[in-house]
């Protein structure tokens, strides 16, 4: 009987992994679209994102591109996506995304009128933040 029970745990957790593994590549596929690729580029590299200061990108661009990551939170907070594949898949992008400061600039404007816009944004890239960093083999 706890064979059995083995069995059926190995075969739940295989399941799991399938499904994190099938949602990370949608979500993948939403991230490399080409607008979300550039702003992403655009972020990591430090240049301007929207077009009112200097970017190529509209404000819907941005919000487009940070809604993949709210939406994702609430995958993650829900455990259908495995903790250690979302970190080593999203968590570079995510944190800078929340340490740019246009982006920072922008949520704070967007919230004037509703205060809880992209919290899960807000959410995951402080979950990310403090996850446990992979330890390096010496």
């Amino acid at each position: 009987m706890t064979q059995q029970l083995e069995i059926m745990k190995g075969q739940i957790d295989d399941a799991k992994l399938t499904r994190s593994a099938d949602l990370m590549l949608r979500f993948d596929a939403l991230i490399d679209k080409p607008t979300n690729g550039r702003i992403r580029l655009a972020i990591e590299n430090g240049k301007p994102i929207l077009k009112k200061h200097g970017g190529k990108f509209s404000e819907d661009d941005l919000e487009d591109y940070l809604s993949i990551f709210d939406a994702l939170n609430d995958l993650y907070e829900k455990g259908m996506i495995n903790k250690d594949l979302f970190y080593n898949d999203y968590s570079y992008d995510i944190e800078k995304a929340y340490g740019n400061a246009e982006v920072q600039s922008h949520l704070k404007e967007i919230r004037k009128d509703e205060a809880d816009f992209f919290s899960g944004f807000d959410s995951i890239a402080k979950e990310m933040k403090t996850y446990p960093r992979p330890v390096a083999s010496p």
